[in-house]
């Protein structure tokens, strides 16, 4: 059994979605949601794809986002992208780094 047969079989065993279904996936731009990615067009799963930059890592942060819009070119599928003011947001939450407080965004 190939893996994308086993992908397939995972899915349909835990009762994760049906095939009809429409996916969001989120997807940073890593090796781990990249391959998600690839692993749903190679199954024929109908999804689009949502990214959400935080802004944290400068440059590196665009390119995750070119990247990731990039993606969705090449499995043909829409690209949500969310940008966060985070280090703002910290700022006027007094939220520092590596504080124990938790905030939901």
């Amino acid at each position: 059994m190939n893996l994308i047969q086993q992908f397939k079989n995972y899915i349909k065993q835990q009762n994760l979605f049906s095939s009809k279904d429409k996916l969001l996936l989120a997807v940073s731009g890593g090796v781990d949601s990249v391959v998600l990615c690839e692993l749903c067009k190679q199954a024929g799963f109908d999804f689009i794809i949502a990214h959400c930059n935080f802004q944290l890592r400068g440059e590196e942060s665009e390119r995750d986002e070119k990247f990731v819009k990039s993606l969705g070119k090449k499995y043909a599928v829409e690209v949500l992208v969310k940008k966060f003011e985070t280090e703002k947001y910290a700022e006027e939450k007094s939220i520092y780094p590596g504080s124990c407080k938790r905030v939901a965004l």
